[in-house]
């Protein structure tokens, strides 16, 4: 199946791109369970659209009322003052497509495949956003596999995760003005510095997707066929080349 524009007419907006995204991380996530990794090993995929706040602590009243309708004793409020600074800020827009792979049973996160969307490279405070999380997977010890088909928005994301890893001026990647895979997995021994082993592909419309390595050990590797789960994903959308 060839690689297809899924953000410019005649696909668009027939059939929207975040529908595709996400239903080709769940072909691929059923594709890695029913027998690519192996059986120690489980994916499961993440979708997230838009920017979220998550509050880690909150506290509730846990029951309706004033203190002396629950017969407790009344606290007092502590009362604030006023801030010494208030200024409007935005949230970067954090669009996840993506899968996880953890041993079975396990919460250490082994690899992550993400699927690069247009909201990723809207602007540089969304490029930093994804290039900081996929820098922590990195440092985690968890391989990464990142796709960009993205054909309505330029910018070249390993560039941006390298960037937070490695000194810019020593560390420039081979730039890429189009679409483009790229496999990496962070490396390190007792002789010599971590590094960063990577395997980039140029991908072109009209063409196959490649496989790219995706390491879940040091002493364990799998081929991801992304052309299977792409051609299954267009075949059960009823997405059609020409």
């Amino acid at each position: 199946m060839p690689l297809l524009d899924h953000f410019h007419a005649p696909l668009y907006p027939l059939f929207h791109w975040e529908s595709f995204h996400s239903h080709w991380a769940s072909i691929l996530t059923n594709q890695l369970n029913g027998g690519i990794l192996p059986a120690e090993y489980v994916a499961a995929p993440h979708v997230t659209m838009g920017t979220e706040v998550e509050i880690d602590v909150g506290t509730f009243e846990l029951y309706g009322g004033n203190d002396e309708n629950r017969g407790g004793t009344a606290t007092a409020v502590y009362p604030p003052p006023p801030p010494a600074l208030s200024i409007p800020i935005t949230f970067p827009a954090m669009d996840l497509f993506e899968i996880l792979i953890r041993p079975e049973g396990s919460a250490r996160l082994a690899a992550a495949i993400e699927f690069v969307s247009p909201a990723n490279k809207d602007r540089p405070a969304n490029r930093k956003a994804l290039a900081v999380k996929c820098a922590s997977y990195l440092q985690e010890g968890a391989a990464l596999v990142l796709v960009d088909i993205v054909t309505n928005r330029s910018g070249y994301l390993p560039q941006d995760i390298v960037d937070i890893l490695a000194e810019p001026a020593t560390a420039r990647l081979p730039y890429v003005d189009s679409l483009y895979a790229f496999a990496c997995r962070a490396v390190a021994s007792s002789d010599k510095p971590t590094g960063l082993e990577a395997w980039p592909q140029t991908l072109a419309l009209g063409m196959p997707l490649p496989t790219l390595p995706l390491w879940l050990a040091a002493d364990c590797v799998i081929g991801i066929p992304f052309e299977d789960s792409y051609a299954e994903t267009c075949k059960t959308l009823r997405i059609r080349a020409g």
